[in-house]
Formats: C-alpha cells, structure tokens, sequence
C-alpha cells in the first residue's frame, strides 16, 4: 500500500526532540476518536518504544471502545486474527469477523489496503492512520479513517495491535 506518510509522533517529536518512536500517517487525522486513540496510546507507552498490552484499559478510554478493535498478530507468515470489535465497527462490517483471520476475509487478505495497514503497523513497531475505501453495505457511509496502533506483551515483538476505526457518511449531495 502506497501511503503518503508525514510524522505526528512521539513525546519527544511533540516536545521538538526527533528521537523516539515516530507515528506515521497518511495525513494528519481527522476525527477527534482517532486524535484521542493515538494521544491516548502515546500516554500509555511513556518512555518505552512500544506500550504493553495490559496498559490499555478499557475503563481509561471508555468513548473510544465502540470504535476500537483488538487484533493479535500472528506468524509466520504474516497473518492477523480479529479479538475484539467494538459496536460502531460490528454495525458496519459485512459479517461477523470477531475469531477471524484477516486471511479469510476475501476482501482483506492479501493484497489489500487494510492487510498492509496492519502489517506497516507490525514493521514500523508505531501508529500508522488513513483513509480507507468502505466497502459495505451502508450507502451513507463513503469511507473509513483509521488508526492501527501496535501493542506488546514482552517490550519487544508486535503482538498486537489496537485499532480505532470511524465512518465518515457521504456528502449531502451524494445522498
């Protein structure tokens, strides 16, 4: 997936110091879940690269949860698996995906744009937000932004990734 990437980044890039971990996006986000999920992710990390799994806390971030997905990394070969999928997401997915590899879903294994999302994410070890075609059946949904955002067990390996994913309805016009 080719991504236009700029950095919003890390506590040191906010504060004008380059070093530390750096999330790159597509374009700076902009739906105020996706500016809080990686606000929130960047607390949770500190000072370590990669923030561990059980600090994300569901009752730290309870209007984001509807929003937000946890998917496990697997591999090799690169593959993901959906554990959890909050409400808003659930609505607008053309099935169930919760247990899921992403291999399964037709519209999602490789080659597809959300395939590379996630596993961009997996090799940058940082947040990676865009823009996504929608591809389901609500007609007053034209795409999705979202941010995929790695998490991990032991400080080292990507073994998770915490995403946030909001629609964005068509235009007036389009309707």
């Amino acid at each position: 997936m080719a991504l236009r990437r700029s950095a919003i980044g890390s506590h040191e890039a906010r504060n004008g110091d380059a070093r530390g971990t750096r999330a790159f996006i597509e374009a700076a986000p902009n739906s105020e879940p996706v500016r809080l999920a990686v606000d929130h992710w960047h607390t949770i990390r500190g000072e370590a690269p990669i923030p561990l799994r059980r600090a994300l806390d569901p009752v730290d971030i309870p209007a984001l949860l509807p929003n937000s997905e946890l998917i496990e990394v697997l591999g090799p070969p690169l593959d993901f698996r959906y554990r959890l999928i909050g409400d808003v997401i659930d609505r607008i997915s053309r099935d169930y995906y919760v247990g899921k590899r992403v291999s399964e879903i037709p519209s999602q294994r490789p080659p597809s744009r959300i395939f590379d999302l996630y596993a961009e994410t997996v090799r940058r070890g940082a947040p990676v937000c865009g823009t996504l075609p929608y591809v389901g059946d609500d007609r007053l949904i034209d795409h999705v932004e979202v941010v995929t955002m790695p998490l991990t067990e032991d400080g080292a390996r990507v073994e998770t990734l915490w995403g946030v994913v909001v629609p964005a309805e068509t235009d007036q016009e389009v309707r």
